[in-house]
């Protein structure tokens, strides 16, 4: 097992240095491997596609980002839908602060089982909260809400990031409230929600929450599960 993580663990840290010095693109899985220091073998045993190592980053960011808030957020961690926005609102922030970030979400949009491989974690999440809540839900209207929802931040973030967004309005709140919709969430509702999730990020401290993100321990999150 510690052999497999430690594998694991390098080519996930040599892909990000590729990506971040070449570009997704640009970077080949041969490259990966001889920085990993793997034979190709066994990357592709772990790692079929390059795309599948993008997964995986995306999956870590979600598991770092929700230790990091787990008990610094309370009312938005104990609402299934606004732990949803919140967790839009940690992405679009490093899509702002990080090149790395940037190149997931640019080059990920151009993978359709990266973004189906988001919606299902998204999912998953969201599910885990609403079942702690007893709260009763339907499964297609939970998959259609979460589909539309990132579907509309990809196409947003990408936008922003292009300097080629009009209007002032976040987001993950642009997103999220297309989400709530699904739900028959009425517009108080809703306004209150992305008004909490700004108020509640912004009350993190960024400077430690940068930090714990780009420090890159996956090794912490391997031996957790």
């Amino acid at each position: 097992m510690e052999k497999k993580i430690a594998l694991k663990v390098n080519v996930l840290k040599a892909a990000v240095k590729l990506f971040e010095n070449n570009g997704y693109i640009n970077t080949t899985t041969r490259m990966i491997a001889e920085e990993a220091g793997v034979g190709r073998g066994h990357l592709s045993y772990y790692f079929p596609k390059k795309e599948d190592i993008v997964r995986e980053l995306t999956s870590m960011f979600m598991k770092k980002v929700e230790t990091f808030i787990y008990g610094k957020v309370e009312t938005e961690c104990n609402d299934p839908y606004a732990y949803f926005g919140l967790l839009l609102k940690c992405f679009e922030y490093f899509a702002d602060t990080g090149d790395y970030f940037k190149m997931m979400i640019i080059d990920g949009k151009k993978m359709q089982s990266v973004y189906d491989y988001c919606c299902d974690n998204y999912i998953h999440i969201i599910e885990k909260k609403l079942e702690d809540q007893s709260i009763v839900y339907d499964e297609t209207v939970l998959v259609r809400g979460v589909e539309v929802a990132v579907l509309i931040f990809d196409h947003l973030i990408i936008k922003k990031i292009n300097n080629e967004l009009e209007g002032t309005e976040e987001v993950f709140a642009s997103a999220l409230k297309h989400f709530l919709v699904e739900f028959n969430k009425d517009e108080a509702y809703t306004n209150q929600t992305v008004k909490s999730i700004s108020s509640s990020f912004n009350k993190l401290d960024l400077v430690a929450f940068n930090k714990y993100i780009n420090e890159y321990n996956y090794e912490e999150i391997y031996l957790s599960e």
